[in-house]
């Protein structure tokens, strides 16, 4: 019983995130020059939950993944990690 009290404890922390705030998903791609920045993905018309993003990242990092492969500018580039992002954070 302890455990699943301890279990419980330590979800009711993360389940006070916002969890319907507005995220992007963010995709890390190594620079020519080494370093690595993030590309944002996100529909301002259609605002993507935490709860939603969090849950199903791994597939929607593949999903815009597969997408940049088009974009001339992302073709040959590395991905290296991916994050649900606040929205208001992106600059």
């Amino acid at each position: 019983m302890a455990l699943v009290m301890l279990g419980a404890a330590s979800s009711v922390t993360a389940a006070q995130a916002d969890q319907n705030e507005a995220v992007a998903v963010a995709i890390w791609f190594v620079e020519a020059d080494g370093t690595s920045k993030p590309y944002y993905f996100h529909d301002l018309n259609n605002p993507l939950p935490r709860w939603s993003c969090e849950a199903r990242l791994d597939y929607l990092t593949k999903l815009h993944f597969r997408n940049t492969r088009s974009n001339p500018d992302l073709k040959n580039k590395q991905a290296t990690r991916s994050a649900c992002v606040p929205v208001r954070n992106i600059k």
